[in-house]
């Protein structure tokens, strides 16, 4: 037990150490954040993101106290980054944690890093390595995930070595299914129990969630009888709260490429001028990357033709600004083709990310 307490606090200061400078690092390269609409609410999604892209997620859970003038509040705020293509590191944080009975109500952080095992779309295997604070104990979990058709089963076990600071070590699982109504849209549950010690209950989560079309962004409704989505934390049902039943949301962001952030405070008219480079068929080629269209005004003749290419891993749309023409969503890669056969000025953005916006002027 005294090697085990060792290794945890050498483990906490080695996770917390990469973690951070994980999370400071910026590069340009694009992100792919969790997805709600693969994973059950309470089961761990391998971190799939291109590296040194940092996402954040937010699990927030709450009930009404009985003449609904107080609010019992489960917030987890996850951080997290990879470091290549199949290691991630990260944190899951919760101001209310329902642990252990000397932590209760206290702060609770989640130091982990996480390992994309084989697989491919239909199925995978993913592992998590942790350090829970509040209870003082190295964790661990690997989950399976197969998909046949529009139902995907998920299947998770977890390992502790400090049990809900009971002082044991203890074995957990959870399993549940998500239904994929639509590639946007998918129904989810699972359940989760300790088997040793065996006295915390059956936690349970169902949800909708939504994946916005042409972003990387995802949401879910979620009820439950849990608490924070750390590992223990879902392994029990909750320890306080005059409900049966909490209800909650949980938001994926990514938190943007450096060249995002440095165009915050570059100023108006400090940005080199694009080029477009007309080839020797007259077609004149505006790249999409770093959601934006460049270059953001493009003059050319009348009778030429425009192509747009997608470089970000976002989805994005070309669409006039009246709507009168207009591309459907390109995917990274994707372009799309235009010929200009009027003089004027034309307006167009994307769809999915309406501060993108720019103008094909066409002269005479």
């Amino acid at each position: 037990m005294i090697a085990i307490r060792f290794a945890g606090r050498c483990v906490k200061r080695g996770v917390q150490l990469a973690a951070m400078i994980a999370l400071a690092v910026s590069a340009p390269h694009a992100l792919a954040a969790q997805r709600l609409i693969e994973y059950t609410p309470n089961t761990r999604a391998a971190w799939t993101m291109d590296k040194w892209q940092p996402a954040m997620i937010l699990a927030h859970r709450f009930e009404l106290v009985e003449g609904g003038d107080e609010l019992i509040c489960i917030p987890t705020m996850t951080f997290g980054t990879a470091i290549g293509k199949r290691i991630a590191l990260g944190l899951d944080f919760t101001s209310n944690s329902e642990v252990s009975v000397e932590s209760l109500g206290g702060n609770e952080t989640q130091w982990w890093a996480a390992f994309r095992g084989p697989g491919g779309e239909r199925a995978g295997l993913s592992g998590l390595f942790a350090y829970n604070t509040a209870a003082g104990s190295v964790d661990g979990a690997i989950t399976a995930r197969a998909r046949a058709g529009f139902v995907s089963l998920i299947s998770e076990a977890r390992a502790f070595s400090d049990a809900f600071g009971t002082g044991d070590g203890g074995f957990a699982g959870a399993a549940g299914a998500v239904f994929h109504l639509t590639e946007y849209l998918a129904l989810a549950g699972d359940v989760g129990r300790a088997f040793t010690p065996d006295t915390m209950g059956t936690a349970w989560t169902v949800a909708i969630a939504f994946a916005f079309p042409g972003t990387r962004h995802h949401f879910s409704f979620q009820a439950t009888n849990g608490g924070a989505t750390t590992l223990q934390g879902t392994s029990r049902k909750k320890a306080y709260g005059p409900e049966s039943v909490r209800y909650g949301f949980a938001f994926v962001a990514p938190l943007g490429t450096a060249s995002q952030w440095s165009r915050i405070f570059r100023r108006a008219g400090a940005e080199p001028a694009a080029v477009a480079v007309e080839a020797d068929s007259g077609r004149v080629r505006v790249n999409i990357k770093d959601l934006a269209f460049s270059p953001a005004t493009l003059r050319i003749k009348v009778g030429q033709t425009v192509e747009w290419v997608n470089g970000d891993p976002l989805a994005h749309t070309v669409t006039a600004d009246d709507k009168s023409w207009g591309s459907a969503f390109l995917n990274q890669g994707g372009g799309y083709v235009r010929r200009f056969t009027a003089v004027g000025s034309f307006p167009y953005h994307c769809e999915p990310h309406p501060q993108m916006q720019a103008t094909v002027i066409v002269e005479p």
